[in-house]
């Protein structure tokens, strides 16, 4: 009799181990499979200059899913040029792009390029600078255009003191940055025009 309750209990311990076993066994096999779907999705993001405004670009495999989730973030575009959905470069659509898609896949930021924060003193000058295109009732348009310029070239001199930069550095940066990103005559003549009248004004 006993050996026959010994028996017994030990095959009810032995299916309920058996279950135990085969639910962890099914819970580890959904979160492998839930994993691999991840990982199969990426999106790489990408800073580049679109109809002359900073873009962050979200390139990634056709997927419908990825698809809606892009489509549904306010203010993104497509293009068609490119082949994927952007929005414009900020902190604040950064953190979105992160919101939206950090269950659904992996976000590569490997592409972006560190924001550069110019010194004060450069930054104080560009104000200088608005001011006196304002004051000679400059268009908004052209005063966004020449301050964009501007900063992109200061940019580029991050390291070194306004006083410093000469013709030299003009004819560098046209040549490393302008030609070597093969961006358009007119853009090169707005850095150009504006880098020009900031140095006679400011």
């Amino acid at each position: 009799m006993d050996k026959w309750i010994w028996s017994k209990k030990y095959v009810i311990f032995t299916v309920l181990i058996f279950v135990i076993f085969l639910k962890i066994k099914i819970s580890i096999e959904n979160h492998q499979k839930k994993y691999t779907q991840l990982i199969k999705k990426k999106i790489i993001l990408e800073q580049i200059k679109h109809r002359k405004e900073l873009v962050l670009l979200l390139r990634f495999p056709i997927d419908e899913e990825l698809k809606q989730l892009a489509k549904s973030i306010q203010g993104s575009k497509f293009s068609f040029s490119h082949k994927s959905w952007y929005l414009l470069y900020s902190e604040a659509n950064l953190k979105l792009i992160h919101a939206v898609f950090e269950t659904k896949a992996i976000i590569d930021s490997s592409l972006l390029k560190k924001e550069i924060v110019l010194p004060t003193a450069t930054q104080l000058k560009i104000t200088e600078f608005r001011l006196w295109l304002k004051s000679k009732r400059y268009s908004e348009n052209t005063i966004k255009t020449y301050i964009d310029a501007i900063q992109i070239f200061f940019k580029f001199y991050s390291d070194k003191p306004v006083e410093q930069i000469t013709n030299a550095d003009i004819i560098r940066f046209n040549n490393e940055y302008i030609l070597a990103k093969n961006y358009s005559a007119s853009f090169q003549n707005q850095v150009v025009n504006a880098v020009k009248l900031f140095f006679r004004t400011v």
